[in-house]
């Protein structure tokens, strides 16, 4: 549940205020990479609070979103430390932590044989927590949406941080490429990228370092058709290994498909 307040707008600065609850109940972590089912069912009961930002200038566009998350525990039947501690070791019901994700959009500017148009996006994670946390809580590494190349939370940890270098070349439309006009209002973007993570464990758990470093690099495309398609494929290559794992670096390909009417 949320209740959303949109701030006042001046000056090309946009902000907005969000408070709620959280509730999640689940008996395992496999959402989260994890092969763990317990007979106990975990409950996450969370107050929630962010507030976001945006700031357009002359030469980009700079976001912010600042969430904090605190559960006092024992609020419902499963939300208490001996739940917990079966779902993940040294885990405890009462704890806070906090996320702050910023991204910078900046425009390159038109200078020997670049083209006007590219666009290079720098994206940055933080975490930071009192306490362990459940894997639902955790910082991810791998994964589109967290480190591209490797598998979806392959790692997670407590705290920790991720960055993301993108540079993005000018969009452009295939219809326009083939027919000379664009009926289907298309839209593709070609793009290559470097990501860099690492997540720290508060409380060492069995068979885990406690600490990870992965990073990646690669490239892919992001291809829309008005407001009905959107489609993304990623590919990365692994620039760090894992540790205790005796495979070389690989790669890995994700593509994710939206389609609406």
């Amino acid at each position: 549940a949320r209740y959303i307040k949109r701030l006042p707008i001046w000056e090309g600065f946009t902000e907005e205020a969000q408070f709620g609850f959280d509730f999640k109940r689940t008996n395992n972590n496999l959402a989260f990479g994890g092969i763990q089912i317990d007979n106990t069912s975990t409950e996450v009961d969370q107050f929630v609070g962010q507030y976001s930002a945006t700031y357009i200038d002359p030469w980009g566009s700079t976001s912010l979103t600042a969430d904090g998350y605190y559960s006092p525990g024992k609020i419902t039947r499963n939300n208490n430390d001996a739940a917990f501690q079966t779902s993940r070791a040294g885990a405890r019901a009462e704890y806070a932590y906090g996320q702050v994700v910023g991204e910078r959009l900046t425009p390159i500017p038109q200078f020997g044989l670049l083209p006007e148009g590219f666009i290079w996006s720098v994206k940055g994670t933080v975490q930071d927590s009192n306490r362990a946390l459940l894997p639902s809580e955790e910082l991810s590494l791998g994964g589109v949406g967290a480190l591209r190349g490797y598998d979806p939370y392959l790692i997670q940890g407590d705290k920790g941080w991720i960055v993301s270098n993108e540079l993005r070349a000018p969009a452009f439309s295939l219809t326009a490429l083939t027919r000379g006009d664009n009926p289907w209002n298309d839209r593709i973007q070609l793009f290559v990228f470097h990501d860099i993570g690492r997540v720290w464990n508060i409380v060492p758990q069995p068979n885990e370092p406690a600490s990870t470093t992965l990073a990646s690099a690669g490239a892919g495309f992001h291809y829309t058709v008005d407001r009905y398609v959107d489609l993304r494929f990623d590919w990365g290559w692994q620039l760090t290994h894992i540790r205790f794992d005796p495979h070389p670096l690989g790669q890995r390909g994700d593509v994710s498909l939206t389609v609406a009417f």
